[in-house]
């Protein structure tokens, strides 16, 4: 813990940024994943409903809201459009705040680079003003630029991952609702049909 303490005294402020993007970046991977458990248990509980109407069944969630509204839509027309608009919702609903950890991927690096630059800056200005006769400047120079170069490549890594796997399961999550949601339309229109004379 001294040890770690002593780095962040020591680092340089692109280095403190990285340490304060990398747990922003841990806050939303541990948020998203608990938001995509709950959400695996209502898509869990759709397959326990044969309705709509049964749409109070479902745990609350995103689902059980879509779906509700969907439910009580009854414009007397197609209610196709208002279908894929809260579709577009859930969709939107499932990335909500995916893309700041695409943000991070693609920022972190760059951060890093600015610390290299300022390292190697720091290495010249000590060579300019002590010359080559004390190679501890020259080390602690070169120490800042590698670990900047590596700490923008530590934060950007895991949450490229993050946000490419995060992205696959919102797809896969949004295809699931939707077959499931025409499942339970289909459900309804062959009632519905049953029923008439």
């Amino acid at each position: 813990m001294q040890y770690m303490m002593e780095f962040i005294a020591h680092s340089d402020y692109c280095m403190r940024l990285l340490m304060a993007i990398s747990v922003g970046s841990i806050t939303v991977m541990v948020a998203k994943i608990a938001e995509f458990r709950k959400i695996g248990r209502e898509l869990r509980a759709l397959d326990r409903i044969t309705g709509l109407d049964q749409t109070g069944q479902l745990p609350e969630g995103i689902i059980k809201k879509v779906f509700g509204e969907i439910a009580a839509y009854d414009n007397g027309s197609s209610r196709e459009p208002f279908i894929q608009t809260k579709l577009g919702v859930l969709d939107g609903k499932l990335m909500e705040r995916v893309t700041i950890l695409g943000l991070i991927a693609t920022l972190a690096p760059m951060i890093g680079l600015i610390g290299t630059f300022i390292g190697v800056f720091h290495v010249f200005e000590g060579v300019s003003s002590l010359g080559l006769t004390d190679p501890k400047t020259v080390a602690h120079g070169i120490k800042e630029v590698l670990l900047d170069t590596v700490g923008g490549l530590v934060v950007a890594i895991p949450a490229m991952v993050a946000y490419k796997s995060f992205e696959v399961h919102a797809s896969k999550v949004s295809l699931a609702v939707e077959e499931k949601l025409y499942r339970l339309l289909g459900n309804v229109d062959s009632r519905t049909q049953g029923e008439k004379p």
